[in-house]
């Protein structure tokens, strides 16, 4: 079951928790016709190891379309993914932590 929905270039993107791989970043193309979805790309949004209990909370992309952003509350982070301009795939670029308590919801400035 999605958590959250986010718009990347002509996919859509979904945070999803999934337990045996922890949450994940999951891309999905759109085929109307079908009426389905079909997934192109999964990533975890957690660290390398991390073992606790987690649940991913907020997503967004960048004003620009450049980045995407997405929150964790297990680990108390924030991770970002660079937003592969020809394939849109996700590319992770870095993770920094929240200095809170579960993170869920944050802002991206108009200006990126």
């Amino acid at each position: 079951m999605p958590r959250r929905f986010v718009k990347v270039q002509t996919a859509f993107l979904h945070i999803a928790p999934v337990p045996v791989i922890g949450r994940v970043a999951e891309q999905v193309s759109c085929d109307a016709r079908r009426g389905a979805l079909d997934a192109f790309q999964t990533v975890t949004t957690l660290p390398v190891g991390f073992t606790g209990p987690s649940k991913a909370a907020g997503v967004a992309v960048s004003p620009d379309g450049r980045f995407l952003y997405a929150s964790n509350r297990g680990d108390k982070s924030l991770v970002f993914y660079s937003i592969d301009a020809a394939s849109g795939t996700l590319v992770p670029s870095g993770r920094v932590p929240t200095e809170g308590r579960s993170p869920r919801h944050f802002g991206i400035d108009a200006s990126g």
